[in-house]
């Protein structure tokens, strides 16, 4: 969502490491969960702004929470927030965000989204159990964007699928639990998957409340449905623009530019390639290689993808 945007994205699997991070890094926005595992959205916007230096006092921090409930802006800010953002995340309110924290000198206007006729989606996306007009909708009209979001819900959420079922039932457990649900309650609204979230969303309450016979009574139909839409999302990104051509190999010269986009941090020319390689019928282990770094990008890690260009690029030597 914030790629349009063509800022340096910094992600963090943790609070201790976004505490690390602020520390060695003059970030202008902060964007940080509220439930996390571990150390929560408070207790590290506390190490924050315990920090020595009077920039981590002032840097903007906005909590993401998906309990957009009333009088939450106003709880955040009197915990020591900036603004707050709620999930999944509307395209106009990140916008807003975006307008009123980043400073003037530093913004640029997003990138278009590739509008799409709202009122029909493209052949193969009518997938049971996922509202796509909404998806498409939330993610500011992009199909090609969407489609991805999709590729990226279905790695995620197999992760989780597969912790959920794990759950042991024990109390000491219910915790994580409970924060594997509230991640499939976020990312599944984000994809338009309206049941699968309202679903989650009773596994987290119950998981909330310590309700371990609630948990059960629901786990296993949430898993069921869970990976029945994974499987019909997988058919659908499947058989979509892509399928039936004949296959292309990639050439050394496309890698190699964008090995050096990644160098020079260049995420206009990262996202233009690895986009026009998402349109490509790529033949294994090509397409799983491209599938590695499209990971390594949305989390930032530019030095291990182009470590994993290295590699590919070195296989026959």
């Amino acid at each position: 969502l914030l790629a349009p945007y063509r800022m340096h994205l910094d992600l963090c699997d943790s609070g201790p490491e976004a505490v690390a991070r602020v520390r060695s890094d003059p970030y202008d926005l902060v964007l940080l969960d509220h439930m996390m595992p571990g150390m929560d959205g408070m207790e590290t916007l506390k190490a924050i702004r315990a920090l020595q230096g009077s920039r981590f006092r002032t840097m903007p921090v906005v909590a993401l929470t998906a309990n957009a409930l009333g009088g939450m802006r106003e709880f955040f800010l009197e915990n020591g927030f900036d603004d707050y953002l709620a999930k999944p995340v509307e395209i106009t309110k990140l916008n807003q965000i975006v307008t009123r924290w980043i400073p003037q000198n530093k913004r640029h206007e997003p990138d278009a989204a590739q509008e799409t006729p709202i009122a029909s989606v493209m052949p193969g996306l009518d997938i049971a159990g996922l509202n796509t007009l909404a998806g498409i909708a939330g993610i500011g009209g992009s199909e090609k964007e969407y489609l991805e979001l999709l590729s990226i819900y279905c790695r995620d959420a197999d992760v989780r699928l597969e912790a959920l079922r794990a759950f042991s039932g024990r109390m000491e457990d219910v915790a994580a639990f409970t924060i594997q649900a509230h991640a499939l309650k976020s990312a599944s609204a984000n994809i338009g998957a309206e049941e699968l979230s309202r679903m989650a969303a009773r596994l987290e309450e119950a998981g909330k409340r310590g309700d371990i016979p609630a948990i059960r009574a629901d786990l296993n139909q949430f898993c069921g449905d869970l990976a029945l839409l994974l499987e019909n999302i997988c058919a659908a990104l499947r058989s979509g623009p892509a399928a039936g051509r004949k296959p292309t190999v990639l050439g050394e010269s496309t890698l190699e530019q964008l090995r050096k986009a990644l160098e020079r941090q260049d995420i206009g020319a990262v996202d233009r390639i690895m986009g026009n390689v998402s349109d490509l019928a790529l033949e294994e282990p090509m397409q799983e290689l491209m599938t590695n770094i499209a990971d390594l990008i949305l989390m930032s890690e530019f030095k291990k993808a182009v470590e994993s260009i290295d590699k590919w690029l070195s296989r026959d030597g």
